[in-house]
């Protein structure tokens, strides 16, 4: 039996592998055959022969592979296996990826650069959903506004684009990074300092024509800014069909006039149902001209709106449902309004950190119907917020409550004693760096039957005697604790 067809015969039958894969695998003699699906010999190769042997041949070729030897599945984890070279495998994936809707590079796992996608968008692909988390670092490469306008004529079917702005760490000093409507002519550029790594970036601003104007059937927009300015809100909230946008860590830089023509027109704008602002700055009231009613969803944490941008986000948004505000400066008058519109209909509610005050939670217990379906509470680094507040809105929870978190806060055993008498379905209780004294835990703990993890330590200190600590241990041994983090500083960011 010498033909190639009678060789395969030596393989297992439960293989799933495709013949002409296995005949570009398979040396020709029959000899050689048999020594690649020795696994013993394999083991023996050196996972530097074996990474070589990969990168030579294509991702379908890889994938076929590793269903005939064991060995080769974990290799293929590896990062530098699905490295990219500009020369040559960049071409074969090019002509692999022609009907590919899905195309997502991860960090650390290629490098190809923007010229290459520039390129590669040019073919018109039928791409559906972009994803790039960071380009090769080596020649201070970045997310630019000719690729994502490339992108945007070229693929006209985009519905899903998540990009980041990713900063040269040898620029010293971040700049501000523009997209802008203006060009930077020759006289303007030649009085400016230029960038010495990018001679397109003068003076700290990235020029460019408008970029997202072409994204006519996007739906998600998500772009991690790293800390950058950003100019192009007014042209993001004239997509037609935008239904979620997430801007991570950006400065927003906003345009009066044009964030006022859009508000004047308000069938232009963004259908947005999902909106995240997390660690965003430059978050002025006139930003919130550009919501609709259509709005559910809202992620301020760690941004710096103020109680005025509150007040014109409840006149513009009026049916939010899940809000996050952990972490921000607004004040009494600002949760006044945002509970008096909002508490009948909130389902999801972040305010750790923040300066929610006693009045205000007592406020919300009246009407929080589809909050405490949730049966969450996190009053975390509340500091403003007394036990008056906390045990009004326990009682309004009822049974319904599953997880109290209330760290670093100026609470007592009242607390404890209101939750072991209305809230006994509780399963998740942390209090670590509250004054919670012996009575009002072992309480809790004997009410509580369904409670499964009971937090005390904060900072790797707790206040409660070793006796008691060593008590719960014994008498509640089925509860999951955290008195093992004592003395090991570790620290919480709440």
């Amino acid at each position: 039996m010498t033909d190639r067809s009678k060789q395969h015969k030596t393989l297992p039958a439960d293989l799933n592998v495709d013949q002409s894969s296995l005949e570009m695998i398979l040396p020709a003699k029959k000899a050689r055959a048999r020594i690649i699906h020795d696994e013993g010999l394999f083991q023996k190769l050196p996972e530097e022969v074996m990474l070589k042997i990969l990168r030579m041949l294509l991702p379908n070729d890889r994938a076929r592979l590793a269903n005939c030897i064991p060995r080769v599945s974990p290799l293929l984890n590896q990062c530098r296996i699905w490295k990219f070279s500009r020369k040559t495998s960049l071409a074969q994936f090019k002509e692999k990826v022609e009907k590919v809707v899905k195309l997502e590079i991860r960090t650390g796992g290629s490098k190809i650069l923007p010229g290459d996608l520039i390129d590669l968008f040019k073919s018109q692909l039928k791409l559906k959903h972009f994803s790039i988390d960071e380009f090769h670092s080596g020649k201070s490469e970045r997310i630019d506004a000719e690729l994502v306008a490339c992108l945007g004529g070229s693929c006209s079917n985009l519905e899903h684009l998540s990009l980041p702005y990713c900063p040269d760490s040898g620029m010293g000093p971040r700049p501000v990074l523009l997209f802008t409507n203006q060009a930077t002519t020759g006289s303007e550029r030649s009085g400016q300092n230029a960038d010495t790594h990018h001679p397109d970036i003068t003076a700290g601003v990235w020029k460019s024509q408008p970029v997202f104007q072409n994204f006519l059937q996007l739906r998600t927009l998500k772009i991690n800014s790293l800390g950058y300015e950003m100019d192009v809100i007014h042209e993001i909230f004239g997509l037609p069909n935008l239904d979620t946008l997430e801007l991570v860590d950006a400065v927003l830089k906003l345009d009066p006039v044009e964030i006022m023509a859009l508000g004047i027109l308000g069938d232009l704008l963004a259908p947005l149902r999902s909106l995240s602002l997390s660690c965003c700055r430059g978050v002025a009231p006139i930003f919130f001209g550009l919501l609709t009613t259509k709005l559910i969803k809202l992620d301020l944490s760690k941004s710096d709106v103020t109680t005025e941008g509150i007040l014109d986000l409840v006149e513009r948004s009026p049916n939010i449902e899940h809000l996050n505000l952990n972490h921000c400066t607004i004040d009494k008058y600002g949760f006044d309004a945002l509970f008096a519109a909002y508490k009948s209909k909130l389902i999801n509610l972040g305010i750790k950190g923040t300066n929610v005050e006693t009045s205000n939670i007592i406020a919300l217990s009246s009407d929080c119907e589809n909050l405490k379906r949730s049966g969450v509470l996190d009053f975390s680094s509340c500091l403003c917020l007394t036990s008056e507040g906390i045990n009004a809105i326990l009682k309004s929870f009822g049974d319904h409550l599953r997880k109290f978190t209330a760290r670093n806060c100026f609470i007592r055993d009242t607390v404890m004693l209101q939750m072991s008498d209305f809230c006994q379905e509780v399963e998740y209780i942390d209090v670590g760096g509250s004054n919670m004294s012996r009575r009002g835990i072992l309480v809790c703990l004997q009410k509580c039957q369904k409670l499964k993890e009971l937090r005390v330590v904060y900072n790797g200190s707790c206040h409660l005697t070793e006796a008691f600590r060593n008590e719960i241990q014994t008498l509640y041994p089925h509860i999951k604790t955290d008195l093992h983090e004592i003395g090991t500083n570790r620290l919480f960011y709440s």
